[in-house]
């Protein structure tokens, strides 16, 4: 009977490391094709944003559907983690899911109720900036939950039997610290430097994938 339930969770979590995978995967292609179109990368004030959306309304939809699936996924991919985790690691993915449901509730409010507003942005300005400051709100919360997948990661490098090879690990920690220093240091957007981060879920991903143990 152990042996099976052993079996299970294994397959559950290599399908959850595929999950987190394909989730990461997406959410780096939107991030990419918002810096295309000019989203991210470009200096705007805050009042000419309303503008640049309305003008290029249908694109960012696309963009933002598509990233707020691939935050989905990584959700599904978490609620497995979860449900097979004991410890400090079931605490670690119980808010990591929290987190990645509050960026799913954001972008869905964010599809939801920008195009109204924006429509209506001329004449009543008040609705657009009270709806995007709580979505702002809500969603830099939830971007805590890199910070809690980069613990998770740092664990399953340096325990015993862990997921991701020790110095394979070090090495991805090293280089997302470097790169979102030069987004920091630089002109270059941090946004667009950091997504060197996604590559820890990528490699968390490929580590419970091959997992054995």
């Amino acid at each position: 009977m152990d042996t099976i339930n052993t079996s299970t969770v294994m397959n559950e979590n290599r399908l959850a490391g595929i999950l987190l995978i394909v989730g990461a995967l997406i959410t780096i292609v939107t991030i990419l094709f918002e810096y295309k179109i000019g989203w991210i990368g470009v200096d705007r004030t805050r009042s000419e944003t309303p503008q640049f959306l309305l003008e290029n309304w249908n694109r960012m939809k696309f963009i933002w559907s598509w990233q707020t699936f691939g935050y989905f996924i990584s959700t599904l991919a978490y609620f497995v983690f979860f449900k097979n985790s004991q410890g400090i690691l079931s605490l670690f993915w119980s808010i990591l899911i929290l987190c990645e449901c509050l960026k799913v509730v954001a972008m869905c409010l964010t599809l939801g109720s920008y195009q109204p507003a924006l429509e209506v942005f001329s004449s009543n300005p008040e609705v657009f900036n009270t709806i995007g400051g709580g979505i702002r709100t809500l969603y830099a919360t939830a971007q805590l939950g890199g910070l809690f997948l980069m613990v998770v990661f740092i664990i399953e490098t340096f325990k015993k039997n862990g997921v991701v090879h020790k110095w394979m690990g070090i090495t991805i920690l090293a280089f997302v610290l470097i790169a979102i220093g030069i987004g920091v240091a630089t002109t270059i957007p941090v946004k667009v430097t950091g997504t060197s981060s996604f590559l820890i879920p990528i490699v968390l991903g490929l580590g419970y994938l091959k997992n054995k143990n």
